[in-house]
């Protein structure tokens, strides 16, 4: 006879499944916009995206591609992140219960400046040397951490800083896929008809917004307002397309990205394993 029972489901944070990603080193000239457009069946991505955009939707679908098995066991070789300041020294965790407080812990990180990658391996690891030494300086002054940094290396721009503050696991749309779809597509039109209209913020649609000073309105609603939203609006499609839609995981899945129980939520079962093992 076959079982009807389902395989326990876990949850994570945000910023765990996020960083996900990170374990991935995809080069730009890897993804295929096409596709990635094909993927999220919108023809716009290139117009309104930057690479960096383009990378992220391309590998929250590689998380899900079962064919990518190989890729992704090349990518848990790499013991230093090549893309991110500071080397997540914890291993992430999966909860039992959603209300856990441990998804509720603050992260906070910086992506390596492209000017650093663009002078090579080296160099990027020089910069995480510099940071690493300094880290009791970024608790005391961000900015004077971020200053010292800059003047360091010579930085034109600042490093772009990584921070999600969790009020616990990630909430996930309610809406169908199809729902979720439309709202993409909507978010789509509104940006498409805003560049239409305003020729500066076509030009500038690429612009970090951490570098707006003294902009337009329009641009200013674009890269604050508008393109988070579509951004959030394709990330929730790519993952109720590709992946759970209720943000839980099965066991074997996390564990093969190295995750581990949590030690409070799930303190009971690891002693009670503990225990059958004595």
């Amino acid at each position: 006879m076959m079982s009807n029972i389902h395989p326990q489901k876990y949850h994570i944070t945000l910023s765990s499944f996020k960083s996900l990603t990170y374990q991935f080193h995809v080069i730009a000239n890897d993804v295929t916009v096409e596709l990635c457009q094909k993927y999220y069946s919108n023809e716009k991505l290139r117009v309104l995206l930057n690479d960096d955009d383009i990378k992220l939707l391309w590998k929250t679908r590689i998380l899900f591609d079962e064919s990518k098995e190989d890729f992704i066991e090349k990518a848990r070789l790499k013991s230093l992140n090549m893309n991110l300041l500071f080397d997540t020294n914890t291993t992430p965790k999966y909860h039992k219960n959603s209300d856990c407080e441990s998804l509720k812990n603050n992260y906070i990180n910086f992506e390596i400046p492209p000017e650093i990658k663009f002078r090579g391996d080296g160099e990027i690891l020089r910069l995480k040397k510099f940071a690493n030494e300094h880290k009791e300086l970024l608790r005391e002054d961000e900015s004077k951490f971020i200053d010292k940094l800059t003047a360091q290396f010579f930085l034109a721009n600042p490093p772009r800083k990584l921070e999600y503050v969790n009020s616990g696991r990630y909430e996930f749309s309610e809406l169908s896929v199809e729902e979720v779809y439309a709202k993409s597509i909507e978010l789509t039109k509104k940006a498409v008809d805003l560049m239409n209209n305003n020729r500066d913020v076509y030009n500038k649609r690429y612009k970090p917004a951490r570098l707006l000073k003294n902009d337009s309105e329009e641009l200013t609603y674009w890269l604050k307002n508008l393109k988070p939203k579509l951004m959030e609006a394709l990330y929730q499609y790519g993952i109720k397309k590709f992946g759970p839609s209720d943000f839980s995981f099965e066991k074997s899945f996390l564990e093969k990205f190295c995750f581990e129980p949590c030690r409070l939520c799930l303190k009971e079962k690891i002693i009670e394993k503990k225990d059958k093992v004595d």
